[in-house]
């Protein structure tokens, strides 16, 4: 399986990942922010050219003296399209970015939310040449002269 497939069938699993701690009375958070610079974080992790980071998950104990809250999302007329693309709505955008001012307010987060999506924007290019380098890779291995003719 090339990493392109891989890096879209891992997410779909992940609720699980995440359910499993919930017996134990655990809890789990998601880490998007791991995509915005594949390639630190797999220097980071010391992770071999052949592995690719598709996304972070934290596992813990959550402390209830601290107040969290479901981080709000794109509406789905922005993000869902029905045969053919159309641009969003620049209202329904800006009625978002100020949704989320207010939550990182609350949660006492970072306000620069358009930098960050400016540089995603950016750090996407990377993501794509990371994956395509991991096939690349994973191809050449696989057409690679077997050890002992295969065996």
């Amino acid at each position: 399986m090339g990493g392109s497939a891989l890096a879209a069938d891992l997410p779909v699993k992940a609720p699980y990942y995440k359910a499993s701690p919930a017996y134990y009375g655990w809890s789990g958070c998601y880490i998007g922010a791991m995509r915005n610079d594949p390639v630190g974080v797999a220097d980071e992790l010391a992770l071999p050219d052949e592995a690719l980071v598709i996304f972070g998950m934290t596992i813990g104990i959550p402390d209830p003296s601290i107040g969290t809250d479901v981080k709000p999302r794109l509406p789905q007329n922005v993000i869902l399209h029905r045969e053919r693309y159309s641009p969003p709505d620049p209202a329904l955008l800006a009625a978002y970015d100020q949704r989320i001012r207010d939550f990182q307010a609350e949660q006492k987060m970072r306000h620069d939310q358009q930098k960050h999506h400016a540089d995603m924007a950016g750090k996407v290019m990377g993501i794509a040449a990371t994956a395509h380098a991991h096939d690349t890779k994973m191809e050449q291995m696989q057409n690679a002269p077997k050890p002992n003719g295969g065996k």
